[in-house]
């Protein structure tokens, strides 16, 4: 099993992109569900 040791090291062709977007996508989710809580208001988004 040759290909195993080499089928680790690859990564995805979009892993840069899922890095860069994925912290402001959870943030922008943390600050829906707060707001759906009723923990913010619109204006303080």
């Amino acid at each position: 099993m040759a290909w195993y040791k080499n089928y680790t090291t690859l990564q995805p062709p979009n892993c840069n992109i899922y890095k860069t977007i994925f912290p402001e996508i959870l943030h922008l989710e943390s600050l829906r569900l707060l707001q759906y809580a009723g923990e913010l208001t619109p204006a303080e988004i």
